[in-house]
């Protein structure tokens, strides 16, 4: 069998979660791929609780900071190594697979914090 491009792609973030996923050459006439998902890092926030604080920002801060949701603040690190990348032929200098094009694709669903309302 002819050697594969497999790659490994690895993410480290500041909060302190890591992981990593390899490709894999399943069918040599599609292209190897990985995915990483970490759906749901944070649960959704229930309605209809209350919370009180004296300030907008200190009422911020306790709903931002709560202990178990905060994954995802910070940096993200990715990493991605070429694990095997040889030329498909033994022969020197000829390699039938030149550019190793790949795609990375990151979709990030970012909730915004909306206080509805602010009383005495």
């Amino acid at each position: 069998m002819l050697p594969e491009d497999n790659f490994t792609f690895s993410l480290d973030m500041e909060s302190g979660w890591s992981t990593f996923a390899s490709t894999s050459q399943d069918n040599i006439t599609e292209n190897s791929s990985a995915s990483i998902d970490r759906g749901e890092m944070n649960s959704y926030p229930d309605s209809g609780y209350t919370l009180s604080a004296d300030s907008k920002e200190s009422l911020e801060e306790q709903l931002l900071n709560q202990a178990g949701e905060r994954f995802g603040k910070g940096t993200w690190t990715w990493i991605i190594t070429a694990d095997q990348c040889d030329p498909d032929l033994p022969v020197d200098g000829v390699d039938p697979d030149q550019g190793n094009d790949w795609e990375l694709t990151v979709t990030v669903v970012v909730m915004v914090l909306r206080i509805s309302e602010v009383g005495p």
